[in-house]
């Protein structure tokens, strides 16, 4: 993650949140939809205002050129969510699903040039 996010991700929240085992946290990077210039990507405010949100960051800036050959280093954005694990039977599947409907949101956030 370090390697796509410049190794600046690490704020006070994640921190707290990744050395507590008692913590389900799912990371998610926004993929590129297709090969262009990208005109723009625009967080959407259910991620942004997410009460599980640990952070959210764009990784390419308007003008940059993605590729869906390009893999991981195209990658648009990347956020991670994290929550209590409060009662043993809590189904970590739940956060996992959260964080995909919310990187399927993104993408209808993301505006190409061409």
């Amino acid at each position: 993650m370090r390697l796509y996010t410049g190794g600046t991700f690490r704020t006070d929240e994640f921190q707290a949140a990744v050395s507590r085992p008692r913590y389900a946290i799912s990371l998610r990077f926004v993929p590129q939809s297709r090969d262009g210039e990208l005109a723009g990507i625009e967080l959407p405010n259910e991620l942004t205002a997410h009460p599980d949100l640990l952070f959210a960051r764009a990784l390419k800036a308007p003008g940059d050129r993605t590729s869906i050959a390009g893999g991981n280093p195209d990658r648009l954005a990347v956020f991670a969510l994290a929550r209590p694990i409060q009662d043993p039977a809590t189904d970590p599947g739940a956060l996992q699903s959260e964080a995909g409907r919310l990187s399927q949101s993104c993408q209808e956030h993301i505006h190409y040039a061409d």
